[in-house]
């Protein structure tokens, strides 16, 4: 089964934007998108404090992802946001019955 490439975009309560872990600015993660398209990563994104209205640049980077084309997981929460693994969305996994075999 093909692991599929995760980056991680995080916006911190402060507005701080996070892509893998290292602070970027709005300009930098909008010229990240297309590496990242070419590569069929998907995003997984969080929000600090997402039970709150959020700020002018946290809505600026949740369109910029949500535009971007790739997939998105929205993440509940910090544990989610750091998880080794994503599952394949079901359209992408391959068909497999051996272990009817």
């Amino acid at each position: 089964m093909a692991i599929i490439p995760v980056a991680r975009v995080k916006v911190e309560r402060a507005g701080r934007v996070l892509l893998d872990g290292s602070p970027v600015t709005l300009a930098a993660l909008k010229k990240a998108l297309p590496g990242l398209k070419k590569k069929k990563a998907r995003i997984r994104y969080y929000r600090e404090g997402a039970r709150t209205e959020a700020t002018k640049q946290a809505l600026a980077v949740f369109e910029l992802v949500m535009d971007s084309g790739l997939p998105v997981e929205l993440c509940d929460d910090e544990a989610q946001f750091q998880g080794d693994r994503l599952g394949l969305p079901k359209e992408e996994k391959p068909d497999d019955d051996s272990w009817w075999g």
